[in-house]
Order: C-alpha cells, then structure tokens, then sequence
C-alpha cells in the first residue's frame, strides 16, 4: 500500500481542497461518537478529485466578494457535489448522525451535509457471484474486503479524512497517470463477478480518454457473450450512460457489442448509400450524425442522441425490398433516397425499444423523432419556400399529429442539422441558414398559437 498527501496533488487555495476541508469537518463529527473510526472518500469521486485537480484554477472567489450565503457561494463554485464515503461504522451507527434513507442489503446510507450528497456505505466482503450481483455480502472491518471487490484500479483510492492522505492499494495511482483502465486482481475474475463492468470498462475509457490495459482487453473480449444473459433494462442503462462520450458508439461496434442492442447496424455497416447526397455507407453517417449532435446540441438529452444515431436503421430493410420487388425507380437509382425508410425505421424501433425496456416516454420519442425526420418541411432546403403556405400547412400538420408538441418539432429540427451536415455533401455554413430560418417559421407559429 501507498500513501500519497492530497496536498501533493491540489493546491490548499483549490476549490476541490476547500470541498475536502468541508468533509473533514464530517469526518470530525463522526469521531466525536466514534473515536476510533474516521470516513475515507472512495470510489469514482477520489479519481475525480485528481482528474479535476488538473483542469481547474486554484484561486477561489471569496464569500464576501460574492455576497451571496455560503452553502449557495459553494453550491455555485464546488466542483463534486456528490461524494461516496466509508469506513467500518454500522450503518445503523452513521445513520444516526445523518439520516435520510438506509437500503435494506447493502447498507448505504443516503444523506446530505451542507451542500453536498453523501452515499456513505461501510466495507463490505461479497462472494458468491452471479454475474449480476453477489449473492452474499457482510460488512467487513478490514479494508482489504472492500477495495479488492472494486472494479477498476482507478476507482479503487481510499481518500483519508483524518489524514488527508490517499491510500493506494491496487496501483491507481499510477495507472491515472499513463491514463490506463485496468481491472483490480485478476480481470476474468472481475467481469465474471459482474459482466456489466464490461461496458463500464469501455465507457470509462472513453470517459476519460484512457486506453483499456493489454490484459483487461483480452478477458473483456472474451467474457462479451456474457452480456446477453444481463437484463435488457440494466445494459440500456449502461448503454446510455455512454453514449455522449466521444466514440463510445464506435467502440461498442467495433467490439461487436452494439449488434447486441440494435442488430441493425450489421446491415447498416455494409448498406452502400454513396451518391450525390452521401459520401458515406448509412452506419458511418449514423456515426457522423451522433458526433454532429454531440457537438452541436450537447446539452440535449441522451435519448435525443440515441435518436440521432438510429434514424436511419431501416435503410437497409428498404433498400433490400426495392432490389428484390424490382421497383427501383431512376431517381432512386441515381439517389438512394428512399421515403418509407423513416417509417418502417420507426416501427422497427417501436419494437426494439420495447425489446430493450425503454420506457414508455423515451420509446415514443425517439420513434417519433425517426418517423417524421423526412417530413416534407425538413427535407426541402429551398430558403424561399420557408415561409410559404404549403410549408407552413406541412408543419401544422406535424403538430396536429403530435399534440402541438413544439419541443419535439425543435427537436426533430435539430436531428435534421446534423442529418443534413453528417452527409458530407451539405455546406454547413448554408444548413445552419436554413436552420436559423426555419425556427423563426416556428416560432411565429408558435406565438400565434
């Protein structure tokens, strides 16, 4: 085990040193009932601790420059306002200085100290996995139980509250430093205690931007066909968790994961839409779509994203039926450019989503973003024909269909962008002229509402 000063990595004046101080102050209160107990900050938060530490300036506005209360002048400026924390106390024990709500097998305490929420759970020693879960946990008083069921060294730091020093069981440390991702122990071992740290392995990685050490990527290849004995409702959480970060869908495909979610995109990787309108196959545009969405409207929901990258899953299934029905028009010959794609895409969708344990809102939404994403007032991009009346009819139309539901036309705007630029083939600067003018058509249909 090594020990490292938080001090040796944080300036006294940073914001994150003054969240950490703040904890002490907990950490003290705790000690008062138990003298011989003191709290560790653990998990993912001491990672980020030291990820943040490296990004953040060091001088903190004083209260008083602020002039605003001191729980809102750090809610403002803190940089982790969720902490997980443990330590041997009971959590009976700890739940008697700050309870909220205790869970029944784990014993996590969830609770709020200032302007921070705290997970406080003590250790615990788990065996008898299932590859979901441990069927058996106790709480431990020994360290070594708890940080040898973690998951990733980088999230296996123990931050001492008493004496502001990290301690490093597993190597983290260093592996934060070259910017690895490698199990704790042995990796078959970890990802047969839980497969879904098969997918959390390759969100971390790219998360932050780290590569997945030699050995952790060989077990995780091989344990992959352990993901379809999960629930489909645990791996769509974990699939959405990921999707904003930059080629997570990428890595997913090229491990032969995404299939697992949308079998799809094996079709879609190969389906040739190469034309006047497309430089890309329809699975590459998906992908440039995404990252366009990600880039362009990043604030926007993960679902919204997921919409972005599946609009275009039937293509193939059209395609396919326009080559064995022999109905392959010239115009489709020459663009590929095939209307029944958004429809059939979202009644394949319907389907999958429901496969997949979408709820019922998210599945509606992102079926009806991939209905209507060829409509006739998204697909034409004639700026005079914005503010005609045939066009404005196209889109009370929409409306009428959709329960004059306005932030979802904004929002089917939005995928239309990135649609539009993910091409290859549009001027961007021209698309988002079109854009800007289609939502002033909007809005001044909206206010007349």
């Amino acid at each position: 085990m090594q020990k490292y000063p938080i001090l040796s990595f944080l300036d006294k004046n940073s914001y994150i040193f003054a969240e950490i101080l703040a904890l002490k102050k907990m950490n003290d209160l705790v000690k008062s009932k138990n003298p011989k107990s003191n709290l560790y900050i653990v998990w993912g938060t001491v990672r980020d601790i030291l990820l943040q530490s490296q990004n953040h300036s060091s001088v903190i506005p004083t209260i008083q420059d602020c002039h605003i209360p001191r729980n809102d002048y750090m809610t403002k400026w803190c940089l982790l306002k969720d902490f997980d924390l443990t330590w041997d106390i009971v959590p009976e024990d700890f739940a008697k200085l700050f309870a909220w709500n205790i869970t029944d097998k784990l014993g996590t305490v969830f609770t709020k100290y200032e302007w921070m929420q705290i997970e406080y759970t003590p250790f615990r020693k788990e065996w008898e996995y299932n590859g979901r879960k441990p069927d058996k946990v106790e709480f431990s008083s020994d360290i070594k139980h708890d940080y040898i069921r973690r998951d990733f060294t980088v999230n296996a730091l123990y931050l001492n509250l008493e004496t502001l020093e990290i301690e490093d069981y597993t190597n983290g440390i260093e592996d934060l430093k070259n910017r690895i991702i490698r199990t704790v122990g042995d990796s078959s071992e970890r990802f047969k205690e839980d497969y879904l740290r098969i997918l959390r392995a390759i969100r971390f990685a790219r998360q932050l931007n780290f590569k997945i050490e030699k050995e952790t990527l060989k077990s995780l290849k091989k344990n992959i066909w352990h993901l379809k004995k999960l629930s489909q409702f645990r791996l769509t959480q974990e699939l959405l968790k990921g999707i904003k970060y930059k080629r997570y869908m990428e890595s997913l495909h090229k491990l032969k994961i995404l299939e697992i979610f949308f079998p799809e995109v094996i079709a879609m990787d190969w389906c040739d839409q190469k034309t006047r309108h497309h430089i890309h196959d329809v699975l590459k545009h998906s992908f440039e779509t995404l990252k366009l969405s990600l880039k362009l409207f990043g604030e926007k929901s993960k679902i919204f994203h997921l919409a972005c990258f599946i609009h275009d899953i039937a293509k193939p299934v059209q395609f396919e039926h326009c080559r064995v029905f022999e109905v392959w028009s010239e115009d489709f010959m020459n663009t590929k450019n095939e209307f029944h794609h958004a429809k059939i895409g979202a009644e394949i969708l319907d389907l999958r989503l429901r496969d997949l344990s979408f709820s019922n809102h998210d599945r509606e939404y992102i079926v009806n973003l991939v209905k209507h994403h060829h409509e006739s007032f998204i697909f034409s991009e004639s700026l005079k024909n914005l503010s005609k009346k045939s066009n404005i009819k196209h889109i009370k139309h929409f409306l009428s269909e959709t329960d004059k539901d306005f932030v979802l036309l904004r929002d089917l705007i939005d995928l239309s962008v990135c649609d539009k630029i993910g091409t290859g083939t549009r001027n961007k600067k021209e698309v988002l002229t079109w854009y800007k003018e289609l939502l002033k058509v909007i809005n001044n249909i909206e206010e007349n509402e």
